[in-house]
């Protein structure tokens, strides 16, 4: 969540520099402003939906999908196979995410809600 404030501070003082700073004079600090804006423009274009959309939405799924296995009895085997499948696969995303939200902290794109999460048993 960092990302959301780090990134439009970077943005204003690339376009700060950009403003300010004479072509003539310094032609490295010039272009440097530029690329740094070009970069920070793409990390926001990135990130932002990243933050907003995907990650929230992944979380949703995972809840649904947990809410669907746990209630749901398999016919037959091959049935109780790839519920067994899901889980893991399941449980494998909900395990990564966590260790990035620990890890990382307000640098994860994921929100708290992803600690609050219980594997599926």
């Amino acid at each position: 969540m960092y990302w959301l404030i780090l990134l439009p501070l970077l943005l204003g003082l690339s376009i700060y520099l950009i403003i300010k700073t004479d072509p003539y004079c310094s032609d490295w600090l010039y272009l440097m402003s530029h690329i740094a804006a070009i970069l920070t423009i793409v990390a926001l274009i990135i990130t932002i939906p990243t933050i907003t959309l995907i990650c929230p939405q992944k979380i949703n799924t995972f809840e649904q999908q947990k809410a669907y296995i746990e209630t749901h009895i398999p016919k037959d085997d091959i049935e109780d196979a790839a519920i067994t499948s899901k889980k893991v696969e399941l449980n494998e995303w909900l395990y990564k995410a966590q260790f990035n939200k620990k890890n990382l902290g307000g640098w994860s794109m994921y929100s708290d809600k992803v600690l609050e999460l219980e594997p599926i048993e």
